[in-house]
């Protein structure tokens, strides 16, 4: 199945989590050599917030494999080149051996100054780098996310997803 690539915007982006983006909008302080917008997103993480950075290769725009978390917020922030980002709400998003549904994938872009949150239940996984042979962002979670709150899987074994442009 092909699946077009689409803008990122907040309408488009809620069922998977939360879209951040430089804001239009007045911001909460504005002085001679700052301008800070509070407020853009909120999520609670119980406990300390890890750190990560995830490089991912360039390679063909199929989707074979993705990962959910049950428990943990998950923000993903591109730090150096633009990227598609796959992600799908599954019909049983907290159904350990539910699979997301190839109808229910939506590929992003996702570029350098935007930021997403996956919220707890919504598959996802690294970006497909567009511009440059690698390219990497920053992943904050719980921590001990990756120890145990990950499920990730190989998907759609009867179909492929390929995003397109």
């Amino acid at each position: 199945m092909k699946i077009r690539v689409t803008e990122l915007s907040q309408n488009a982006y809620e069922p998977f989590g939360q879209f951040v983006s430089l804001p239009t909008h007045k911001p909460t302080i504005a002085e001679d050599i700052v301008k800070y917008w509070a407020g853009l997103a909120g999520f609670k993480i119980d406990g300390t917030i890890d750190v990560g950075w995830v490089t991912m290769r360039k390679r063909p725009f199929i989707l074979s494999q993705m990962e959910r978390h049950f428990q943990t917020v998950e923000v993903a922030i591109p730090l150096d080149d633009a990227m598609v980002l796959p992600v799908a709400i599954g019909r049983e998003p907290f159904d350990f051996e539910s699979q997301p549904l190839i109808d229910d994938v939506r590929g992003f872009y996702l570029r350098p100054g935007q930021m997403v949150t996956y919220s707890p239940g919504t598959w996802h996984f690294g970006g497909f780098p567009i511009n440059k042979p690698e390219a990497s962002f920053l992943v904050l979670t719980r921590r001990g996310t990756a120890d145990t709150d990950v499920s990730m899987q190989s998907i759609f074994a009867n179909d492929q997803v390929e995003f397109t442009f």
